[in-house]
């Protein structure tokens, strides 16, 4: 198996990889905020009244972000057609898209725990102080 053969499958498991995440994400968000996906996203998307639920949502963060595989993917699988052999390209490849998940995930975190801290008020010494 040749590694141009291999780029194009890599291509579409890339762009599954960034929809399942986009669907994941919008669940989270959709717990936080179902009003802003009743009012805005679900509109956006034309999702069907009968799926303005959570499968809603998912299919919000799915079409948001599939896309992002083809962005993200096309860099990196040329890149990595400079290593040799297709396994080698594989199995780096596939690293490669766990790095940029975890990358996401990472200031996703950090984002929201940086956004909360920002909203709350701490009590110091029996006064309250907002950050």
């Amino acid at each position: 198996m040749t590694k141009l053969a291999l780029f194009p499958v890599l291509l579409a498991a890339g762009c599954v990889i960034a929809g399942l995440y986009g669907a994941v994400h919008d669940q989270i968000s959709y717990t936080v905020s179902p009003d802003y996906f009743h009012a805005f996203k679900f509109l956006q998307f034309n999702v069907p009244v009968h799926l303005h639920n959570r499968v809603g949502a998912a299919l919000v963060g799915w079409h948001a972000t599939w896309w992002m595989g083809v962005f993200i993917g096309v860099p990196v699988l040329l890149i990595g057609l400079i290593l040799p052999g297709w396994r080698m390209y594989l199995s780096h490849c596939l690293m490669a898209f766990v790095v940029v998940i975890s990358t996401a995930l990472v200031e996703e975190l950090f984002r929201k725990v940086q956004e909360v801290a920002s909203q709350s008020q701490w009590v110091l010494d029996g006064n309250a102080h907002t950050c």
